[in-house]
């Protein structure tokens, strides 16, 4: 790989443990095609910092090793320090994967956990133009939640004892029959009491979840998915339909796909966009789509 490529990390002890391995792994792969810079995090969401920096210096390709919150950080830094700019103009994408989902990568179609093939796919010139989520101000390139999404990534947290697709899914059962819900407006609606709020661009949450089974990083728009509320059998069989990907077209499940929409709710929502968790500063919240807005390195065909 020709061009500067710097690889970022949320810190030297991601991947449960495995993180300074993961870092030297990708560094070796790197610097097997070329000159690398290594930056790593202080913190967490410094990759944000770390990546205007890097656009700022006009490097033309960043590996991130991490995983979707990461990634999505990663993102929101390029879009911030470059406003106005194409995709084009902005450096490339290499996701290498250390995170406990990387469902991006796995909708992306990159083989993100392959350091070589990764690294010989951009060196080849190989990429797509993906799409961009946008909310309040805040980039996300995989899935922006409200309500019972947001609710089981913040409990997600205090699990020790898994990784990846059954930290949510364990996370998710413990909290299907205790969560209030939320109330949520769109446009100048009503008020409706909902259980989730989800805008997609990757299939796939929690480490395998399919959200959105049609779902396109490179659509040109989000997919919606909204989950009306429900008594406590009709939210076990939402959850089991979800898991396999199989609840489109249940009675308690609105799908649709779109590039903007207004949402009001009763006080600042907490929402999580690409696994990590933020707090709206009004009630009033815009979801935009940013089309083809940066480039990834990936397989060709990739949706």
């Amino acid at each position: 790989m020709t061009q500067r490529a710097l690889v970022l990390i949320a810190n030297p002890a991601s991947g449960r443990g495995r993180g300074r391995g993961l870092l030297a792994a990708a560094e070796s792969a790197l610097r097997a095609a070329g000159p690398v810079e290594v930056r790593v995090s202080t913190g967490p969401g410094d990759e944000v910092r770390l990546a205007g920096e890097a656009a700022a210096t006009g490097v033309t390709s960043i590996a991130v090793l991490g995983g979707d919150g990461t990634w999505g950080n990663v993102a929101h830094g390029l879009m911030d320090a470059t406003p106005g700019a194409t995709a084009a103009d902005r450096p490339r994408l290499v996701l290498l994967a250390a995170g406990t989902g990387n469902d991006f990568a796995t909708s992306l179609g990159a083989p993100a956990g392959d350091f070589a093939a990764m690294v010989a796919l951009a060196a080849a010139g190989t990429g797509r133009q993906v799409d961009v989520g946008l909310v309040n101000g805040r980039h996300f390139l995989n899935c922006l939640g409200f309500g019972f999404d947001a609710a089981v990534v913040e409990r997600s947290r205090d699990v020790r004892w898994l990784r990846g697709h059954p930290v949510y899914v364990a996370t998710a059962v413990a909290l299907l029959f205790g969560y209030p819900g939320l109330q949520v407006a769109e446009g100048g609606g009503a008020m409706r009491r909902r259980l989730m709020y989800a805008f997609a661009n990757g299939r796939r949450v929690g480490g395998g979840f399919p959200i959105a089974p049609r779902a396109s990083v490179t659509d040109g728009v989000l997919d919606r998915v909204v989950v009306t509320d429900a008594g406590p059998l009709g939210r076990a069989r939402i959850l089991a339909k979800a898991r396999a990907g199989q609840h489109e077209g249940e009675p308690e499940i609105v799908m649709d796909t779109g590039r903007a929409w207004r949402l009001r709710f009763e006080e600042p929502p907490l929402y999580q966009v690409d696994g990590e968790l933020e707090r709206a500063t009004s009630p009033e919240v815009e979801v935009r789509c940013l089309p083809g807005a940066l480039r990834v390195v990936a397989p060709a065909g990739a949706r």
